[in-house]
C-alpha cells in the first residue's frame, strides 16, 4: 500500500541546519563483518583516485565534484554516479526493513540558458542496476528505458526526482521534485523553485530520510524565491520491500535532452540502520526482485 502525505513549507536557510542536521560520519562497518550489514560514509569531495564510487556513461570526477552529465552543455547525455558497495534494504528472514538518511549538495547549471533539461535523481535499484540500454537521455534521467518510461518492467527503481523539464506525458508544469516508483510519473511532486539557482549555477541541498515503521519517505530540500534560498519538503508512505530485492544499488543518475544543463555532486553522506546475524557477501546473492510491473495507483486530483 502506499500513502500520500506531501506538503510545501518555506523557511529561512537558516533553519535548515537545526532541524535536519545529518551529523558528519565516517565508514565504520564492512558488509563482509559479521552480525552488521549497516553503511555509514561521508564524501565532503570527490577524487578519481576514489574507487568507493562507479561511474557510467557521462559521469566522472572532477576537481573534486562529481559531474553527471559531462562538465559543460551536451545534449542527449546520461550518467550515473553509484556507491560501490550496495544497501542491504529488507531481510528475508526477519522482516526487517532499514532506516536510512542522506544528505547531499549539488547544482544544476544552464549557464544562463533559459531553456534547459533534464535534472537529476537520487535512485535505489536491485543489486548490479546499471543505466538501462535503449536510454539515450532526456526524460527517464538514465532510470528507465525509453520506450519503458511509464512502467519500467526491466528496470525497476524507487527515486527522488530533480526535475528542471516537464514532459507532457507525465510531468506536471515548471521545474519540480517527485517520489518515482517504477515509472517518471511520480506518485507524488511538488514545484521547486529552482529557475533562478538554474540560471546562475547556484548550490542547493537535499536531505532524505526512510522510516522503516511509518513507510515514509520524506526529502527536504533547498530552492531560491525572489533569490532568497528557502526550504521545501515532500512526503511519500511507501513499503519499499515491495518494490525492491533485499540489496540495493543506489547513488544518482541524471540526463539531458533536447536541452541541457550542467549536474553536479559536491559532497554526499549517508547511513543505513539495518543489522543481521548472518555473514554475507552480496555479490555472492541472486535476489529476488519484487514484480517490477508494480506501479503504485496514482493519488486522485
Amino acid at each position: 500500500m502506499v500513502a500520500y502525505n506531501f506538503k510545501i513549507e518555506h523557511f529561512l536557510f537558516p533553519h535548515l541546519s537545526i532541524l535536519f542536521y545529518l551529523s558528519t560520519i565516517t565508514y565504520f562497518f564492512s558488509l563482509l563483518t559479521p552480525f552488521t550489514s549497516a553503511l555509514s560514509f561521508n564524501f565532503t569531495s570527490f577524487s578519481s583516485a576514489d574507487s568507493n564510487i562507479t561511474y557510467e556513461r557521462s559521469a566522472f570526477p572532477e576537481n573534486q565534484v562529481i559531474q553527471l552529465t559531462e562538465d559543460k552543455l551536451t545534449l542527449e547525455a546520461v550518467g550515473r554516479a553509484t556507491y560501490y558497495k550496495p544497501m542491504h534494504l529488507w531481510d528475508k528472514d526477519s522482516g526487517n526493513l532499514t532506516d536510512f538518511t542522506t544528505h547531499f549538495s549539488f547544482s544544476i547549471d544552464s549557464k544562463n540558458q533559459s531553456v534547459y533539461g533534464d535534472g537529476l535523481a537520487f535512485f535505489l535499484a536491485p543489486l548490479g542496476s546499471k543505466i538501462p540500454m535503449y536510454t539515450k537521455g532526456g526524460s527517464t534521467m538514465g532510470l528507465a528505458r525509453d520506450d519503458q518510461a511509464m512502467n519500467s518492467v526491466d528496470n525497476p527503481f524507487v527515486a527522488v526526482e530533480f526535475d528542471i523539464y516537464s514532459n507532457e506525458y507525465w510531468d506536471p508544469p515548471g521545474e519540480h521534485v517527485g517520489i518515482d516508483i517504477n515509472s517518471m510519473k511520480s506518485i507524488a511532486n511538488t514545484s521547486w523553485y529552482s529557475n533562478i539557482a538554474i540560471m546562475k549555477g547556484k548550490k542547493n541541498e537535499a536531505w532524505i530520510r526512510y522510516n522503516s515503521s511509518s513507510y515514509n519517505l520524506s526529502v527536504v530540500f533547498t530552492g531560491f524565491r525572489y533569490d532568497v534560498p528557502i526550504r521545501q519538503f515532500l512526503s511519500a508512505n511507501v513499503d519499499l520491500s515491495r518494490y525492491l530485492p533485499e540489496w540495493v544499488t543506489f547513488g544518482f543518475s541524471a540526463t539531458t535532452g533536447n536541452s541541457s544543463a550542467i549536474h553536479t555532486i559536491y559532497s554526499w553522506d549517508f547511513k543505513s540502520s539495518l543489522e543481521t546475524n548472518k555473514t554475507t557477501n552480496p555479490k555472492d546473492l541472486v535476489a529476488d526482485t519484487p514484480s517490477p510491473d508494480l506501479v503504485p495507483n496514482q493519488p486522485k486530483s
